[in-house]
């Protein structure tokens, strides 16, 4: 009897019924990137082949013009479902910043991948990238987004590059009104089909000089609060000092700094040795 059962378990043990195997669900992070991916490779595949045609410069713009360049519209759609599936977590944010990286050709898509940054990751020790992004955005979301993290974010690294970029941001559009003050017509109309009409006028009517102040103010934040914080190999701190130098110092009107150097004879000179007279310096290197 045992022995009967025993052969009679073997057989069920051979028909029994196999387990079902399912394809692993895709990650949001996993289709994020093969998205990216996709873009990344076909605008790679596009300039390596441009490369290899060397063209002169008149041949340059009538190709580019006959061969647009690979635009990012496809991969946006689903970068943005992504982002919109996957709210206040990290793959969000990193959709939204390639978005910002790469939402040139759309301002709006800029403008609302600020606005969801501002209001879920404001207080990620994450976004000193971010804030780089935007030292020289001109707009109005760009500062104000700066501003946030500077007075929200609770980490010094972020509030120290928000800080710095902040400075940069206010500096640039004054150097911008400055260049537009002295442009010919053919400068302003690229401008203006850069920026769109009423934000040429918006910036138009700003007041560099305030803008420079406000400059100054956050550069001096800067030294007093942010100094020591790290920024590439160098800290703000070091940073700053050398641009207030040149902001300061480097500008028409002012006695140019002391050079000490060798002429092409190997003779040492000074700059100041021909003070009152007209000199020319033409810096130049071979590497």
């Amino acid at each position: 009897m045992s022995f009967a059962l025993f052969v009679f378990a073997g057989c069920a043990a051979t028909h029994a019924t196999p387990v079902p195997t399912t394809t692993p669900v895709e990650s949001p992070a996993t289709r994020l990137a093969a998205v990216t991916a996709e873009f990344a490779k076909a605008e790679s595949d596009y300039w390596d082949a441009f490369d290899k045609l060397k063209l002169k410069d008149d041949e340059t713009t009538k190709y580019l013009k006959d061969h647009p360049a690979p635009t990012p519209d496809n991969c946006l759609k689903s970068v943005w479902d992504i982002v919109n599936n996957n709210e206040k977590q990290s793959v969000a944010m990193t959709g939204l910043v390639w978005i910002l990286n790469h939402g040139y050709a759309n301002p709006e898509n800029r403008k609302k991948s600020l606005a969801l940054l501002r209001r879920d990751f404001i207080a990620s020790g994450d976004i000193s990238p971010v804030c780089q992004l935007l030292s020289r955005d001109a707009t109005p979301a760009a500062r104000e987004f700066l501003e946030a993290a500077l007075d929200k974010n609770p980490d010094r690294q972020v509030k120290g590059s928000a800080c710095y970029a902040l400075a940069k941001n206010h500096a640039s559009i004054a150097q911008m009104i400055n260049n537009l003050k002295g442009a010919d017509a053919a400068a302003r109309d690229r401008y203006l089909k850069s920026m769109g009409e009423s934000e040429f006028d918006r910036i138009t009517k700003l007041d560099p000089a305030e803008l420079t102040k406000n400059a100054e103010k956050l550069y001096d934040r800067i030294l007093d609060s942010f100094a020591d914080v790290k920024y590439g190999k160098q800290t703000l701190g070091d940073v700053v000092r050398a641009e207030m130098f040149e902001a300061r110092s480097l500008v028409i009107g002012k006695p140019a700094p002391e050079i000490e150097a060798e002429d092409l004879d190997g003779v040492r000179f000074k700059l100041s040795d021909y003070r009152g007279k007209i000199v020319v310096l033409d810096f130049w290197g071979n590497w």
